[in-house]
């Protein structure tokens, strides 16, 4: 009985050993997994990609609780090297994996990397940073079964020729590319592809330069693809490029067709790009037949002429496009018949025309429109007779009438469009009585009125309108009132006044930035006058001069010169409301300066280097010589410089191009190309 007693003790007791064992193996086991992904997920270049699976009713918890309750789960890895990837498929679970991405510095991961990736089956996304994979390589991806998504960066071992390969992995939906492949490769080879749905440019990566696309890769294209940011806006094109292009969706960019004859098989294939948006034509012809076929492109929101033929029926056949809401035509022949079509556009918001045949009697059309926001009449024969018959438009927030002649009559006109922000009457010969006038209109905040001489009393006036921000003036005679006037600036009321204009909703649907200005921004002309240096030193304490034109005086180095001494802090104006002060620095403002025809030489060109917001420099016709080069090269931040005139040789004007490749510079004003290239810079800074 006993020995029976003892022997079942001891099997007990050995069965208890054994599974003290059996659990410390385990243990021992789990321990040894344990350390070894803690070891894997220490090393360099590796990391847990997790994401968070918090239950509903406690998902309002800051994130970082939740992370600490332990609600996150991995979702993938970042890898540094191969064998990285060799042990993450044996310490992690492979199959929870969706998301690889490589480090920084993972010149390691090579074509042997990829070909584990088939063993992380659920494998969705896949970024290979600065790898040293091949085009070769990757074909190991081709019979992935569920990778979607794959992300491009710096690959230097690569040229892209390589997607091609990809063809049979049906999952594949989207590429990104962030550097390193040329978008002509990079196109040749999705071709190829046809799966992918989105090809998408990022970071230091740019699509097709409009001059880089040919007809012969766009005939590459034979089924549709949504292939964003691969092409550049205002895309120039021709006929034949037409038909492929009904293969890009979304995003489409602005078309551009010049120097051609659209006729109906060009509008019919313009037609089939169901994404096309915007449309630019440039110096072309319309057939009758195309014209009537216009009416078609219905989808069209933006259309743009200019410098073209078309007949009547072209321009009545807008009325049939619902959705349009910016038209301009640039010298084209638009006439009071055409405009009297136009009004009949539904949708239009901004109608641009520029140099065209309307003329006062047509401009009463114009009060027909119920949504325009934006009107601007550019170098077209009218006078205040036609602006006079202009209804009264509500809905207008936005009008420029330039190189008109408008003088009085049309401008009081004005003061009828309550809703006015932006007045510009630029190259106008108006007249000053005429713009105090415009203080009736509550929203005012930009006037342009380049040509109106302005005496002490008018700019007195003008400053007391109670939002005006932006002005543009000529004076014409200096003397101690009008220096007054010039050196100090009072500032519209604050932006949170219980009266400050709120944004108005149709600047936005009509694609206008509004922001109300909190210190007055002057463009003055003195070109031409007496203004003496003293005057100058007088004038450099209004900080809200922006731009200032000193052509044609006597200005000298004296006056420059001492713009760069200190300006005492109790003898600086106020700049705005929640703005400091500029600082010691005068003109702190000024953005463009122009010197030409003045009596400065090299000594005032070290001031200019005070002018950190210039960005337009006109020192035409100075005695300006090689001595001022390496002040000059430390202005980078110019975008137009002009030096036609000086005494600088074409050598030295080629070396400070060199020196400053973002500049526009201009040594011939009589240069069709200069002058052009000046244009379109001048127009984006006058956006900006």
């Amino acid at each position: 009985m006993k020995i029976t007693k003892f022997t079942n003790w001891s099997r007990l007791a050995q069965g208890v050993s054994l599974l003290i064992v059996v659990l410390l193996l385990v243990a021992g086991y789990f321990l040894y997994q344990f350390w070894k992904r803690n070891s894997l997920l220490t090393q360099v270049g590796v990391k847990e990609i997790t994401e968070l699976q918090t239950p509903g009713m406690l998902s309002g918890m800051p994130v970082e609780w939740q992370y600490k309750l332990g609600f996150d789960r991995t979702m993938g890895i970042q890898v540094a090297r191969d064998s990285q990837l060799e042990e993450a498929l044996e310490l992690l679970e492979p199959e929870k994996i969706t998301t690889i991405e490589t480090y920084s510095g993972s010149r390691l991961i090579t074509d042997e990397g990829l070909k584990l990736l088939s063993k992380f089956p659920n494998l969705r996304k896949l970024q290979l940073w600065n790898t040293s994979v091949t085009d070769e390589g990757l074909e190991h991806l081709a019979k992935h079964p569920n990778l979607e998504e794959l992300i491009f960066d710096f690959n230097t071992e690569m040229t892209g020729s390589g997607i091609r390969h990809l063809k049979e992995l049906s999952t594949l939906k989207r590429i990104e590319v962030r550097s390193s492949i040329d978008p002509l490769v990079l196109w040749d080879a999705l071709c190829e592809v046809p799966q992918v749905a989105e090809v998408e440019f990022g970071n230091r990566a740019y699509g097709l330069e409009k001059h880089e696309l040919t007809n012969e890769h766009l005939q590459k294209l034979t089924q549709p693809v949504n292939w964003n940011f691969f092409l550049y806006h205002e895309v120039e094109v021709t006929p034949e490029m037409l038909p492929p292009l009904r293969f890009i969706h979304n995003r489409f960019p602005v078309l551009r067709l010049k120097d051609r004859v659209i006729d109906a098989d060009v509008v019919s294939s313009l037609c089939e790009l169901k994404g096309l948006q915007f449309l630019d034509l440039i110096n072309c012809t319309i057939t009758d037949e195309a014209a009537i076929q216009f009416s078609e492109l219905n989808q069209l929101q933006r259309l743009t002429f200019e410098k073209g033929l078309f007949p009547n029926s072209f321009i009545e056949s807008l009325s049939q496009f619902p959705t349009l809401s910016n038209l301009a035509f640039t010298d084209c022949p638009v006439d009071d018949v055409g405009l009297k079509a136009i009004s009949t556009i539904p949708s239009l918001r901004t109608l641009r025309l520029t140099r065209t045949n309307i003329s006062d009697a047509g401009l009463v059309h114009l009060g027909k429109f119920s949504q325009l926001s934006i009107l601007e009449l550019v170098e077209n024969d009218i006078s205040d007779v036609g602006i006079s018959s202009i209804e009264p438009l509500l809905s207008l927030h936005l009008i420029t009438i330039r190189g008109s002649h408008v003088r009085s009559e049309g401008v009081e006109h004005l003061a009828q469009f309550k809703n006015l922000a932006q007045i510009n009457l630029n190259d106008c010969p108006v007249e000053a009585e005429a713009v105090l006038k415009l203080n009736s209109i509550p929203q005012l905040q930009s006037l342009g009125i380049s040509e109106a001489v302005l005496d002490a009393e008018t700019l007195r006036a003008l400053k007391q309108f109670p939002f005006l921000g932006q002005i543009e003036f000529k004076v014409a005679e200096i003397n101690p009132e009008i220096l007054k006037e010039l050196s100090q600036a009072e500032v519209p009321k604050p932006a949170d006044s219980e009266t400050s204009p709120s944004p108005n909703p149709g600047l936005r649907n009509a694609g206008v930035t509004f922001a109300l200005i909190p210190y007055r921004q002057w463009s003055v002309d003195l070109s031409g006058t007496e203004i003496k240096d003293a005057d100058l030193l007088f004038i450099a304490r209004n900080n809200s001069i922006g731009k200032l034109n000193l052509s044609q005086t006597s200005i000298s180095d004296e006056g420059m010169t001492q713009l760069a001494t200190p300006m005492a802090s109790e003898n600086q104006p106020k700049q705005g409301y929640g703005i400091s002060n500029a600082g010691p620095v005068r003109f702190s403002r000024l953005t463009s300066l122009d010197l030409s025809h003045t009596h400065i030489t090299d000594e005032s060109i070290p001031t200019l280097l005070k002018f950190e917001q210039l960005r337009k420099l006109n020192l035409a016709d100075t005695s300006i010589t090689a001595e001022c080069l390496p002040t000059l090269k430390k202005m980078a931040y110019l975008q137009i410089l002009i030096l036609d005139g000086t005494l600088l040789s074409s050598q030295k004007i080629d070396e400070l191009r060199k020196s400053l490749p973002g500049t526009e510079i201009i040594d011939d004003l009589n240069s069709e190309e200069s002058r052009k290239g000046a244009l379109q810079t001048e127009e984006v800074l006058g956006r900006d």
